[in-house]
């Protein structure tokens, strides 16, 4: 059985949940950790406490995060530019989401939606953007982005793969 473990960076960690559920594969270290929420970012370090190595966490917002940062938080954990293996994270889905538009009904039903239908009409929708900038800027061999489907109707749609799963 093959036991290399997998680097793995963390962006919009939160508490850390996704990165705990990689690393309780027994198969991904997570090197690092950003989060704009200093009490996320101590649940995220508390959550990783007990890996191989603590992940190096920066508090930033990833607008203003600049990405030598990164690379020298990622070499501190052995990383070297252009060696990480995952890399992953949930930019906020509120702008693309259709949950709480505004629903347009007639006799009970709703017949259309409105609300945001561009990308540029939400200002976190820019941190999406700046997530593939950073994972271009990495390099890693395998790029996770949590999201909505209706992400790929704002022209997203045929330079991402969106993997969903239905019950």
């Amino acid at each position: 059985m093959n036991s290399k473990k997998y680097s793995l960076a963390e962006f919009f960690c939160g508490c850390g949940g996704t990165s705990r559920g990689f690393t309780r594969s027994g198969r991904f270290n997570v090197a690092f950790g950003n989060d704009v929420k200093d009490e996320a970012l101590r649940t995220f370090e508390f959550n990783h406490a007990h890996d191989d190595v603590p992940p190096a966490t920066i508090r930033k917002d990833i607008r203003l995060l600049d990405v030598e940062s990164i690379h020298n938080a990622l070499k501190d954990r052995s990383i070297a530019k252009g060696d990480l293996d995952v890399m992953i994270g949930g930019p906020p889905c509120q702008g693309f989401s259709q949950l709480r538009r505004n629903e347009h009904r007639e006799e009970g039903k709703i017949v259309k939606f409105s609300g945001y239908s561009q990308l540029a009409h939400d200002p976190r929708n820019d941190l999406v953007l700046r997530y593939l900038e950073v994972a271009e800027a990495l390099g890693p061999k395998f790029l996770v982005i949590e999201n909505v489907p209706q992400m790929l109707n704002h022209g997203f749609e045929g330079r991402l793969v969106l993997l969903c799963h239905k019950n």
